[in-house]
């Protein structure tokens, strides 16, 4: 049974340290708004920072070609896509005589990445084109990816030229004389559209299973 002089002595040492039991209340609750506004500075901050991608493309003495995409910001970037397309430009005719999507599913992406951090990087070996030399084959990458803070899209447009054997950046292959030819083509080529049918996909895997012994 509790006595008159324990429940003092309870009342006693509340009555010594309630001040310090509201001064560590609020000291916590201090705590939890800095912990928040930190968080929210950090967010705000990085809004004003643009994510930023760098694409590489090489073309050695043997093999095929090799794409790469790099982060090369300070911020990491989310659903990154990298969209391929081959197109092969006849010098003599002035025109596209032949083009592809490449891509995992029928043009669908060649490369995905739901995060890509700073300094990360992905790579992929790509479809050599042994094109004769009155041809030019031409690398296209469009790259699709988001900014995670605000998921805001960003888009970029690479281009890449084989003549001769060698490659060309964008940038360097504007001076020759088949450029402004091959980008008028490039913009007015259409691809054939085609639908994905999941229903018609899996009768063909059926019959696919049902022709197996």
């Amino acid at each position: 049974m509790e006595t008159k002089a324990s429940k003092n002595k309870k009342m006693s040492w509340f009555g010594r340290h309630w001040l310090d039991l509201i001064a560590l209340f609020i000291s916590m609750v201090a705590l939890w708004f800095s912990y928040r506004q930190n968080h929210i500075t950090r967010r705000l901050a990085h809004l004003h920072l643009d994510p930023s991608v760098k694409a590489m493309f090489d073309l050695p003495k043997e093999g095929n070609p090799v794409f790469v995409i790099t982060n090369d910001g300070d911020t990491a970037i989310v659903s990154l896509s990298v969209f391929h397309n081959v197109y092969l430009f006849d010098a003599k005719k002035q025109q596209i005589v032949s083009a592809a999507k490449t891509g995992k599913w029928l043009g669908d992406r060649m490369i995905y990445r739901e995060e890509l951090k700073p300094s990360e990087y992905e790579q992929t070996e790509l479809l050599g084109v042994n094109a004769p030399d009155t041809q030019v084959s031409i690398y296209e990458f469009n790259i699709r990816y988001y900014r995670p803070e605000d998921m805001k899209l960003y888009t970029k447009r690479e281009l890449y030229f084989i003549m001769d054997r060698r490659a060309f950046a964008h940038v360097d292959f504007r001076t020759n004389p088949y450029y402004s030819h091959i980008m008028d083509s490039i913009d007015r080529f259409d691809f054939p559209q085609t639908q994905y049918d999941p229903g018609k996909l899996k009768t063909i895997l059926e019959s696919w299973d049902k022709s197996k012994p």
